[in-house]
């Protein structure tokens, strides 16, 4: 195995494989070389392609967040009729929502959450929804 592969695995056993990691000089010849990328190759100006979303989410603004003395929390609606949500720690320390932004459901039931600039930058509310799911 490569040093790069032992590191992964090493980050995995820490539970690190979700933190940012800085590869070292030697680390990214490596990582060119297994991807038959000449050593001396530059990254490129060229811009990624863009896409367009079209998915359709439940989601609520976020007025507050109290949290549990178990790192569990509650999130609460800006919205009136809606009843607070309640999030693990998982949630909390992954998505770090904030009041303002948006907790964010899923088709697939996959919970998240998004900041209110993004979140309104790229969806619009649907009429056509249910009061129950």
């Amino acid at each position: 195995m490569g040093r790069m592969s032992d590191l992964n695995i090493e980050r995995h056993e820490a539970g690190l494989e979700d933190e940012a990691l800085e590869p070292s000089e030697d680390d990214m010849k490596e990582l060119l070389l297994a991807h038959n990328i000449g050593e001396n190759a530059m990254p490129t100006d060229r811009e990624m392609p863009k896409y367009i979303s079209h998915k359709e989410v439940w989601a609520l603004k976020i007025k507050s967040i109290v949290n549990g003395s178990d790192g569990s929390g509650l999130i609460f609606p800006e919205d009136d009729g809606y009843e607070f949500v309640e999030v693990s720690k998982e949630y909390l320390e992954r998505h770090k929502p904030e009041p303002g932004g948006y907790y964010v459901v899923y088709a697939d039931g996959y919970k998240s959450f998004s900041p209110a600039k993004a979140f309104e930058d790229g969806y619009t509310l649907s009429r056509c929804y249910t009061l129950s799911r």
